[in-house]
C-alpha cells in the first residue's frame, strides 16, 4: 500500500470526496487515522509539498534506523550509503539539506562514527593527512593496541578491515609499514620498516628450523633490553656471529671490554620491533634484568 497511496490512487478508487471533506486533502492524516501511528508519513512514495526540513529528516533517519531496521552499529555501517537512503524514501531530504551521505549521519549522531568506517566514502575524500589520522585513530582511539599488538596484526588485510587501506596504495607504495613509519617515526624506523614484511616471511620460514631452537636457547639465557634496542651478548665470539648468520636483519658483532668482569664481550642488536623479538616474547621470554656496564647501541 506504501507504494500506491497517493492521491491519484484515491481518486481511482473513489474516495477524493471523503478526503477532501473530512481530512484536507492529506492522505496520511486520512490513513493515520484509520491505522493510528501504524505508518509515517515519509514511507509513503510521496509527501506534501515542503514536507521536509532538516529536523524531519533527521527524525525520519533515526527512525529508520532505530525503530524500522533496528540496526546495530557494525550493521549500520556495513549498509549505509546513498542506495539505503533511497530504498527508505530519505534521498529527498539528503540531497537538500546534507548531499553527502555521512554528513547526515554525523548530524544525527555528532562524532560517533567516522567517515571511512562507512563503506563508500566521497570523492576525493583521502589525502595523506586523513590517511594518517585514521590509522592514528584506529590504533589509539579504536583498538587501543600498544607496539607489539600492532606489530602482531598489522598489515595490508588488517587495514582493509578497518577500512583504510585507500590511502596505502595512494601515498606509500601498497607499503603499509612505510605509513606506519610516517606516522611514527621515532617508534617504528624506516630501516626496518621498509621490509618489514620480508622479515616476516622469513621468521614464518625460520621457526620450522632447528636453528630457531638454538637461537632461542641462546636468547634465553643471553638477551636483553635496553631503551632502544634488544641486544644478545656472549663472551663466545662465534656464538654472536653465529647468531648474526641466523637472524634476518640483525646487527652485524661487535666488541666491548667489560671492565667490571675484567673480560671481553661481543654483542649484536636488533631493533625491538623485529618479528624474532616479538616472537620469543610471544613464547614467554622476559628482558633480562642485568645491569649494563657500557652502553650497547
Amino acid at each position: 500500500i506504501k507504494k500506491v497511496y497517493n492521491i491519484a490512487w484515491m481518486k481511482k478508487k473513489r474516495l477524493i470526496t471523503p478526503l477532501m471533506q473530512y481530512w484536507h486533502l492529506s492522505p496520511y492524516a486520512m490513513i493515520n487515522e484509520l491505522y493510528p501511528n501504524r505508518f509515517k508519513e515519509w514511507e509513503f512514495s510521496v509527501v506534501p509539498r515542503n514536507f521536509w526540513t532538516k529536523k524531519t529528516g533527521l527524525q525520519a533517519l533515526k527512525w529508520t534506523i532505530e525503530e524500522k531496521e533496528q540496526l546495530t552499529e557494525q550493521e549500520l555501517l556495513q549498509v549505509y550509503n546513498i542506495q539505503w537512503l533511497s530504498k527508505n524514501r530519505l534521498l529527498t531530504p539528503l540531497q537538500k539539506f546534507w548531499g553527502n551521505p555521512y554528513t547526515m549521519l554525523n548530524d544525527l549522531y555528532p562524532n560517533r562514527f567516522k567517515e571511512w568506517e562507512l563503506q563508500k566514502v566521497s570523492p576525493g575524500f583521502w589525502t595523506k593527512e586523513r590517511g594518517l589520522e585514521a590509522l592514528r585513530w584506529t590504533i589509539e582511539e579504536k583498538e587501543q593496541l600498544s607496539d607489539e599488538q600492532l606489530l602482531r596484526v598489522y598489515d595490508i588485510e588488517w587495514m582493509k578491515k578497518h577500512r583504510i587501506s585507500m590511502p596505502v596504495y595512494e601515498y606509500w607504495s601498497n607499503n603499509p609499514f612505510l605509513m606506519l613509519h610516517e606516522l611514527y617515526p621515532e617508534r617504528f624506523p624506516r630501516e626496518i620498516m621498509k621490509t618489514y614484511n620480508s622479515l616476516r616471511n622469513w621468521l614464518n620460514s625460520f621457526i620450522k628450523t632447528r636453528e630457531f631452537t638454538e637461537a632461542l636457547e641462546l636468547v634465553w639465557n643471553y638477551g636483553f633490553e635496553t631503551k632502544e634496542s634488544f641486544v644478545f651478548a656472549h663472551e663466545k665470539s662465534e656464538e654472536v656471529i653465529q647468531f648474526v648468520y641466523w637472524i634476518k636483519g640483525a646487527g652485524y658483532a661487535q666488541s666491548h671490554f667489560n671492565e667490571k668482569e675484567n673480560k671481553t664481550e661481543w654483542y649484536c642488536t636488533l631493533s625491538k620491533c623485529h618479528p624474532f623479538v616479538l616472537k620469543i616474547k610471544e613464547l614467554g621470554w622476559k628482558a633480562s634484568k642485568k645491569p649494563l656496564i657500557v652502553k650497547y647501541s
